[in-house]
């Protein structure tokens, strides 16, 4: 048996609970293991920065009446 026959699959290696899901046509996969809470943390808060760009120049306008 060559070194092929020999490796698992990434996701086997790395102990993932992979799961897919078709959405409107697409097929995810992902990883169903629960996400460590500093990983969790640190995505919330780059999801609020990105938020906070998105809106921050339209916070100050004035609404109209259109």
């Amino acid at each position: 048996m060559g070194r092929q026959g020999l490796r698992l699959p990434v996701g086997r290696r790395l102990d993932w609970q992979s799961k897919t899901q078709l959405v409107d046509g697409r097929l995810f996969v992902y990883d169903d293991r629960e996400v460590p809470e500093e990983i969790s943390r640190v995505a919330m808060r780059n999801a609020v920065e990105a938020v906070d760009a998105l809106m921050r120049p339209h916070m100050n306008q004035t609404p109209s009446n259109g």
